[in-house]
């Protein structure tokens, strides 16, 4: 089926925004700000794999929507280009946005952890310290009853 050059566009065109949609939900939930781990991979990697199946599905979506089910290469680059250009314009503000949400998330939960289990975690870093000025006492007893000086 032969296409004119403004059918041509079209699908190039109706491809932009979906890649520009995939990249502000992946923006948005990366986890970059975790501490590496196990944990961190395993997230990573199941929300890597959610991501591909939901951007497999949405290029699905777009052949269907835009060009009646037929395949055009045209409508990938315009995916990719809209991916491309959604990163360049507004990583960085999608991604300082992303910090600011977790950021009034995480420091609530932090204070009402740290004020909850604060006192339990007190005694035990107190007691753990004290071993060791225990463990370090003995030990430099050690070494001053066979005539090593501190």
């Amino acid at each position: 089926m032969e296409l004119s050059q403004k059918a041509l566009a079209m699908l190039f065109l109706g491809g932009i925004p979906v890649g520009a949609v995939l990249h502000l939900i992946y923006a948005l939930t990366d986890l970059g700000a975790l501490p590496e781990g196990l944990c961190k991979r395993l997230i990573c990697n199941a929300k890597d794999f959610i991501f591909m199946l939901v951007a497999g599905i949405a290029a699905i979506i777009t052949v269907y929507y835009v060009n009646k089910g037929e395949f055009r290469y045209l409508i990938v680059v315009g995916i990719a280009v809209g991916y491309v250009l959604s990163h360049v314009a507004l990583g960085k503000f999608v991604i300082g946005a992303r910090n600011t949400l977790l950021h009034l998330i995480i420091v609530p939960l932090s204070r009402a952890w740290s004020i909850t289990f604060g006192r339990l975690a007190g005694k035990i870093r107190a007691r753990s310290l004290h071993k060791r000025t225990q463990v370090r006492a003995k030990i430099l007893l050690l070494l001053a009853s066979n005539g090593f000086e501190n």
